[in-house]
């Protein structure tokens, strides 16, 4: 079982990066591979997304939903004691070897993505190539090999790989992003290739995502930067699922989500999902007509931003709703996140309070249909949206929290994960 989290790339890069050739790695494998054209993040940045994929949780029941800036400060959520086990915690129990191998950063078991893990490496970029991955490539080739000579040879294992190659600032030398690609591609290859040579390639489960995007298009009069905005050039990601060998690839349609990670990765391993009772679904199940109807919403809340500002898009429409509360005013003026890149601060500051939009005619979410006449049907989706985005505000969290004595206060990061944290440009 692998999973692989390109940190910052959306689809629509993704889907531009095949068709111009750029990417012969992403693109072999996609040959193998189910390619699901609609799939969804559940959160604008990283910590929260990636806890979403490893828990089957929305960031909200998970509790890392903090706004970015206070997490660091007070590595907020600490005082949140979890109530779920997290993927590699199952897959553990069942005899497999979990171990992770990321990039140093908001991704950091000092923010609780390690649950579980028996091994999780993290790599900094402050080297002389400026990058996570040769360390990680390094790291992975070690692991296996030392997998080949002692007891642990014939053990399943779960291998959790993440980069923050596409993450902005990029390495000068990198520069500008199709550069990045390539690099990140050519390493990628060699990940794969090391699979293959080890016979594990044909046999394993695969599967590549984003956490969300970064570069945004069209963006002028819409809050929407890297780790705000809940359009879908922040939300909508690749999902590349190459199953076992003898399974079915091709493009598929169907809308696919981070929480449906988990569900899915257990029944490929013929695991049962007891106690796990989140929002998620397997893939597989779906794909096979082994269980109910196909999900046809997706969340998105844990705005980087905005605190508590949370999106709904169902087959056609997407509904976002911004609080205008105090604490979100505050944030939105002084914003607790890095975005200094960030060209649309008039607009961050402006935000409506609701927001709908056809993605069907309007892709790229450029009329807002609540700023005209809506008619009949769009008011329709706009109630029904609105409903289903009130119940699940309302899903009970899964963590309880732990009695501390006085308030909080500033809690000193290790040097190094301060380090990645700045040349991530998270930090000053």
């Amino acid at each position: 079982m692998v999973l692989i989290s390109i940190d910052c790339l959306n689809q629509r890069q993704f889907e531009q990066s095949l068709a111009l050739g750029r990417a012969p790695s992403l693109a072999r494998l996609a040959q193998d591979a189910l390619v699901f054209h609609r799939g969804y993040a559940h959160a604008p940045w990283t910590t929260p997304s990636h806890m979403s994929m490893l828990t089957g949780l929305y960031p909200s029941q998970h509790g890392r939903d903090i706004p970015y800036g206070l997490m660091i400060r007070f590595r907020g959520g600490d005082d949140r004691v979890p109530l779920f086990k997290t993927l590699p915690e199952r897959l553990a129990a069942s005899g497999y070897e979990a171990v992770g191998f990321v990039g140093a950063g908001s991704i950091s078991a000092a923010f609780g993505l390690g649950q579980g893990f028996s091994s999780y490496n993290e790599s900094n970029r402050s080297n002389a190539e400026q990058s996570d991955l040769p360390a990680t490539l390094s790291g992975i080739r070690t692991w296996m090999d030392s997998r080949r000579v002692d007891s642990r040879r014939d053990r399943p294992f779960f291998l959790f790989v993440h980069t923050y190659e596409l993450h902005y600032p990029l390495a000068e030398a990198r520069s500008p992003f199709r550069r990045a690609l390539d690099y990140l591609d050519g390493n990628l290859g060699e990940l794969l290739s090391l699979l293959r040579e080890r016979d594990l390639y044909e046999s394993s489960l695969i599967i590549v995502t984003g956490d969300h995007g970064s570069r945004m298009m069209r963006a002028e009069e819409k809050c929407c930067v890297h780790g705000a905005g809940h359009y879908d050039e922040n939300l909508r990601v690749p999902f590349v699922l190459k199953l076992p060998a003898g399974g079915p690839t091709g493009r598929r349609d169907q809308l696919v989500r981070h929480v449906d990670i988990l569900p899915t990765v257990l029944d490929v391993a013929g695991l049962k999902a007891e106690s796990y009772d989140g929002p998620g679904s397997s893939i597989l199940a779906r794909l096979a007509k082994r269980t109910a109807a196909e999900p046809t919403l997706s969340y998105s809340e844990a705005d980087g931003r905005c605190w508590s500002r949370r999106a709904v898009v169902d087959e056609r429409y997407k509904y976002i709703y911004t609080p205008d509360r105090p604490v979100d005013r505050v944030l939105a003026e002084s914003p607790l996140f890095f975005d200094d890149v960030c060209s649309s601060q008039a607009a961050c500051a402006k935000v409506p309070r609701e927001e709908l939009y056809d993605l069907s005619s309007d892709p790229f979410e450029e009329t807002d249909l609540l700023k005209g006449s809506p008619g009949k049907e769009e008011m329709a989706a706009l109630e029904r949206l609105r409903a289903r985005l009130a119940a699940h505000i309302n899903l009970p969290p899964a963590y309880r929290h732990r009695l501390t004595v006085g308030g909080s206060s500033p809690d000193q990061l290790d040097d190094s994960t301060r380090e990645a944290l700045r040349a991530l440009g998270y930090i000053q």
